[in-house]
């Protein structure tokens, strides 16, 4: 800024420049003032730009050097070493120094070799004294030169697997990148330890035969399985699998393995290893195991650690968008109670019968939805009022408040008007007729296509429009779905209303629906498989992200009506299959439907009445 300001002035000729920037003064006189040319745009945008010289692809979330910045970077590391007298001034030190340290925003596997040149300078002050090259730098150096060369670009998805060794006072570090997503970070850290193992060990690696190896991780599920060998395999964890490989390995190979349980903030080695300290701490192996006999229990937590996971677990059971709800219902009685002190009122915060049913009465001026509201009071006055909590909640003077609210404050359901099978089945059919669809819109017509057959609610597809609400994990993931000419389905990981946790399937049949329905979600995969690689996702955005119920909802309507909503498509399948004739059971386990709810979604008419009456 300060260069900006000084060019203003004797470049432009502005007297008085006024600078918008914190810290910065200056006075504004009339007539005097002129906009900025200062050249380009401040901000760049789009979806594959070149910030301070990295290139960044937000498609796929990584980012790179360019190939010439590496060129040049490498040109200026040769220069650098070949320098005629060995003894390069300390101002071209520390420019190399800041050239790679910048580079290290897209290699941050190559900090360990910058390390020597930071400790090179330490003591310079002198900006035209020549400082020496050692061979440790120019190894780093050649080392970091090659690496910049090799490394992939440096992606912020996906799952990556790396470990750190030390062998005489070196640093090795190795890493790769798989081209998949797993879905446990404990079986990623459980799978790096016996590549790791795999690795250090082999026959043809340059170190010499290993008698002892220490291993220090933070996954203790590979700690309990190494050091006890009572391991079990799992869905998402084959922990006995890799148990077995580990000690296979340690008896053909001849080397005895140690593993400890050291935790993130607290492992300083794997820190020192990074950085190369010259005072790092030298591991002592024991004769013993490094841990105690292992059980298959896990270790008592310190008290007020085991009482903050409570408090976190418990905050948990509540969706997002529930505990704003209740929050707000909250922040809803302290306002009502709060005036009315300030008023002169000797009244507690605490509910009373009185205040209770005044704070209903209250509220249905306001809204209707009082049962949420005392829903979002008893959450958080029922752990402090205990049974004084229900006996207000279930008083006489309190029912009467809400039942007579109800009766003043009546007013017509509204219920979203279902979609038709025949103009849901004729949009799919014309779309899949078109050769040049865009890809947001094969995947708006997949979401239809599967929320109406499976009478699938909207938020089992979508994420909230609202940011801090979005739970990508509740939807439906790429690697479950199955399809074929029987049928489509893929599983549903929760929702609000399975109290198990376990999920549910979402399916259905073409014999129930039409080919078309199958066709566009196929279509949908194959262009959906073909742009995201590295999300699990099912729906996803041309941008890459789920589709919010905002963006969703504005489609359905722009494609059907403007009387449509969410709820649409869950209602017009159920009546779809009311009226093929499909008994009450069948409906209520396709949509999931744990009692005779289902029938509200159905909307009676003459047709429909028959068509149940028959199905009974």
């Amino acid at each position: 800024m300060s260069l900006l300001m000084w060019a203003a002035h004797n470049v432009y000729g502005i007297e008085h420049p006024l600078a918008y920037m914190d810290n910065a003064f200056g006075i504004d006189l009339a007539g005097s003032m002129r906009w900025q040319r200062c050249g380009p745009d401040k901000a760049p945008h789009g979806r594959r730009i070149t910030i301070t010289g990295i290139n960044s692809d937000l498609d796929s979330f990584s980012v790179s050097l360019p190939h010439k910045a590496i060129e040049d970077l490498v040109k200026e590391i040769d220069a650098f070493l070949l320098e005629s007298s060995r003894h390069p001034t300390l101002r071209k030190w520390r420019q190399m120094t800041g050239w790679l340290s910048w580079s290290l925003n897209v290699a941050p596997q190559a900090c360990p070799y910058l390390t020597p040149l930071y400790e090179k300078l330490a003591s310079k002050k002198f900006s035209d004294a020549g400082v020496p090259i050692n061979t440790l730098v120019a190894t780093a150096l050649t080392a970091m030169a090659t690496l910049l060369v090799e490394s992939p670009s440096l992606r912020g998805t996906g799952a990556g697997l790396g470990f750190w060794f030390e062998w005489k006072a070196t640093v090795h570090h190795y890493y790769c990148r798989p081209q998949q997503t797993y879905k446990c970070i404990q079986f990623a850290k459980n799978l790096t330890v016996v590549l790791a193992l795999g690795i250090v060990t082999h026959p043809s690696s340059p170190f010499k035969p290993l008698s002892r190896v220490l291993v220090c991780t933070d996954s203790a599920p590979a700690v309990y399985a190494v050091d006890s060998g009572a391991a079990k395999d799992s869905d998402f964890m084959p922990l006995r699998t890799l148990t077995l490989r580990s000690y296979v390995m340690a008896q053909h190979r001849k080397f005895d393995l140690k593993v400890i349980h050291v935790h993130g903030k607290d492992n300083t080695l794997t820190d020192d290893l990074s950085r190369q300290h010259e005072d790092r701490r030298l591991v002592s192996f024991a004769p013993r195991p490094l841990l105690e006999p292992a059980t298959r229990a896990q270790p008592m937590l310190p008290l007020d650690d085991l009482c903050q996971l409570r408090n976190e677990a418990a905050i948990l059971a509540l969706e997002p968008k529930t505990q704003s709800d209740y929050t707000r219902a909250v922040r809803q009685w302290i306002a009502f109670i709060s005036y009315y002190r300030a008023q002169g009122h000797d009244i507690m915060y605490h509910p009373t019968e009185d205040m209770l049913s005044a704070f209903i009465q209250h509220r249905f001026r306001t809204v209707s939805s009082v049962y949420q509201t005392l829903s979002g009071l008893a959450f958080h006055f029922l752990p402090v009022m205990g049974n004084t909590w229900t006996t207000v909640r279930s008083s006489q003077l309190v029912r009467n408040t809400i039942i007579g609210g109800i009766k003043l404050k009546r007013r017509a359901r509204k219920q979203a008007k279902p979609l038709g099978f025949r103009s849901v089945a004729l949009v799919l059919r014309t779309a899949g007729a078109l050769r040049d669809l865009d890809y947001d819109s094969l995947l708006f017509l997949a979401m239809v296509s599967l929320g109406f057959a499976s009478c699938a609610r909207s938020a089992e597809l979508t994420v909230p429009s609202t940011i801090r609400f979005w739970d990508p994990a509740k939807l439906p993931q790429r690697s479950t779905v199955k399809m074929d000419s029987n049928g489509f389905s893929v599983h549903l990981p929760y929702h609000k209303a399975d109290r198990r946790w376990q999920g549910s399937f979402l399916y259905f049949t073409p014999c129930t629906t039409d080919p078309a329905f199958l066709r566009i979600l196929h279509r949908y995969l194959q262009a959906r498989d073909s742009r995201n690689k590295s999300c699990d996702l099912l729906f996803l955005t041309r941008g890459g992200l789920p589709p919010t119920r905002t963006w969703f909802i504005g489609r359905l309507r722009r494609t059907f009506g403007s009387a449509y909503s969410g709820h649409s498509l869950r209602a017009g399948g159920a009546t779809h299959y009311a009226l093929q004739g499909l008994l009450a059971d069948i409906i209520k386990r396709l949509g999931c439907w744990r009692s005779s709810a289902w029938e509200q979604y159905v909307r009676v008419s003459l047709q429909l009445q028959q068509a149940l009456l028959n199905s009974a």
